[in-house]
């Protein structure tokens, strides 16, 4: 990275980005399989912190609007406008479940757009229910397939390695992060309509005094 900021060279910038474009895969490759391990070993766990919904949501369109600009699609975000933005959580492992599924429907999406959506469920005092709905126009998958999506280092095609990157852990690593939230999973999708994949979660409201307004 530090040397494709200080190279004039169009040839040796294109090496040295195509370098770093797979340090970067490797890198999560890599973060996929000690997760995986974590969690087989039981030692997975959650900090949480008062963190911004829209901070968190932002990063994430940003993380994937470079994919999804070189295939020409839509990355789109729709926030439920009732919905507090300082919130307690596990930030990072919320965005790391919804940039596994982002991901993925860019992944599977060669034309139309991704949309990213939060939505206001339900509120207490303390507690505020949120969905998180990841919605794609891709290849869609066949509901007796659902089950085998979970599955560790599974592909539903065998050709999907090779034409599509990836380990097969990112919706393993997801769906167990989703059950150490307490919360819920749930798949819809059509062959060759899209699929959409929605997260229940149930998160704590900040308890930091609200900034001043002037």
């Amino acid at each position: 990275h530090l040397a494709t900021l200080v190279s004039d060279d169009p040839k040796l910038r294109s090496y040295l980005e195509r370098i770093h474009q797979s340090s970067q895969h490797l890198l999560s490759i890599i973060n996929d399989i000690l997760d995986f391990s974590k969690i087989e070993a039981g030692k997975m766990t959650l900090d949480t912190a008062d963190f911004s919904l829209e901070q968190t949501l932002d990063n994430l369109l940003a993380l994937l609007w470079d994919k999804a600009d070189a295939k020409g699609l839509e990355l789109l975000l729709d926030i439920d406008p009732s919905l507090p933005d300082k919130l307690n959580g596990d930030a990072l492992r919320l965005g790391q479940i919804l940039i596994n599924f982002a991901s993925n429907a860019v992944k599977f999406t060669e034309a139309g757009n991704v949309l990213v959506r939060a939505c206001k469920l339900s509120e207490t005092d303390s507690l505020v229910k949120l969905r998180f709905d990841v919605q794609d126009t891709g290849i869609g998958i066949p509901a007796e397939d659902f089950e085998q999506l979970f599955k560790p280092f599974h592909q539903l095609d065998s050709s999907s390695t090779r034409r599509f990157e990836g380990t097969g852990l990112g919706l393993t690593i997801s769906k167990n992060l989703i059950e150490l939230m307490a919360g819920e999973l749930n798949i819809e999708s059509e062959p060759g309509i899209g699929s959409t994949f929605s997260v229940e979660l149930s998160l704590a409201k900040s308890a930091a005094p609200k900034e001043a307004q002037f």
